[in-house]
């Protein structure tokens, strides 16, 4: 797989060989989908138009890190993050802390807003 994350097109272009992997096998592809219905798909089509598995692994990165994880459901265009604490069957601070990391995970990888939603 190969994952530009959000780089600009002039920032993903400057990796030669992946670039033209991903022109040759991805563009042709995208440029004739709807841009109406997917616009994120035809407008910046060198993206990794699957973000589902690469938000669940930087979640999972984070867990790792803080030594706290969270339950994660993977849905058709979705992935609910749920934080609690086993120990004590409920909500504590930590998982609050946690909560308000996901959400700046996220609006950091998808600055736009467009392909993500947390709550």
């Amino acid at each position: 797989m190969i994952d530009f994350r959000e780089m600009p097109e002039s920032e993903a272009s400057s990796f030669a060989l992946p670039w033209d992997r991903v022109r040759t096998a991805v563009w042709p592809e995208r440029i004739v989908k709807d841009a109406v219905k997917y616009p994120r798909m035809v407008n910046e089509w060198w993206k990794f138009w699957n973000a589902r598995p690469v938000m669940r692994g930087a979640i999972a990165e984070l867990a790792e890190a803080e030594g706290h994880h969270p339950a994660l459901l993977t849905e058709w265009g979705k992935v609910t993050v749920s934080w609690w604490t086993h120990k004590i069957r409920g909500l504590h601070r930590n998982d609050f802390i946690m909560a308000a990391k996901t959400d700046a995970l996220v609006a950091e990888r998808y600055p736009s807003g467009n392909d993500a939603t947390t709550s």
